[in-house]
């Protein structure tokens, strides 16, 4: 597995690079924003790891630049930075997931080998789903209700997708931000309802039936039936 590592300070990259390199991962390391954007160029990589703090750059501005060329590379954030505002903006702009520091490095890995799961499963790619009138394609990122394409944020998708594959079920706020999100529970508490009220607007807003269901004290669930 590729991974581009984009870390300025020079003792933090190289201790993760040898322990990541010990677990049989191939570090591309990136210390400052022209070796980043070099290797943002390629994009070959399975994994993006990258902090927030970069000379020259913002790394807000590589998760722009990685999700204006592909959804398909996860990137993961490590950074000092535990503003809210900033693990918002992160979130919205495409990141995956994000630590912040000092790093445990075997939440580290667990947490990579997550996202790397989750990019490289077939089956959470070529899958197409239909509910009711609702059309999802996993492949083509392609949303659909009554015939009328639906456009959503990343994460919007990846919440309706992980719904639909739960559908009839109800799942909970902490199972949907482990699984769409991976990161800790505690952080970022109303995020899934932000997002449920987002795509509800889009999903559900201009039609009689409405498919998203919140089960009051437990959590939420997609289904066609009343």
């Amino acid at each position: 597995m590729r991974i581009l590592l984009i870390e300025p300070n020079i003792e933090t990259a190289y201790i993760l690079q040898k322990y990541l390199s010990q677990e049989n991962y191939e570090i591309e390391l990136a210390k400052n924003k022209k070796e980043a954007l070099i290797n943002i160029i390629n994009l070959d990589f399975d994994l993006i790891i990258t902090e927030l703090d970069i000379p020259r750059i913002n790394g807000l501005d590589i998760i722009k630049k990685v999700r204006q060329e592909t959804d398909q590379i996860p990137i993961l954030i490590i950074s000092e930075n535990k503003k809210l505002e900033t693990k918002i903006k992160a979130f919205n702009l495409g990141a995956d997931d994000f630590l912040v520091k000092p790093i445990c490095i075997p939440e580290l890995c667990l947490r990579m080998k997550a996202l790397i799961r989750r990019t490289n499963d077939p089956e959470e790619t070529k899958t197409k789903f239909i509910i009711d009138d609702l059309y999802l394609n996993s492949s083509t990122k392609e949303v659909k209700r009554a015939g009328k394409n639906i456009n959503l944020r990343r994460k919007e998708f990846e919440l309706l997708e992980f719904l639909i594959r739960n559908k009839n079920k109800v799942i909970n706020r902490s199972t949907i931000l482990e699984y769409v999100w991976d990161y800790n529970i505690n952080t970022l508490s109303n995020t899934v309802d932000v997002h449920i009220k987002h795509l509800r607007s889009k999903i559900d807003k201009n039609f009689t039936k409405k498919l998203i269901r919140t089960v009051h004290g437990v959590g939420y669930k997609i289904s066609a039936s009343y």
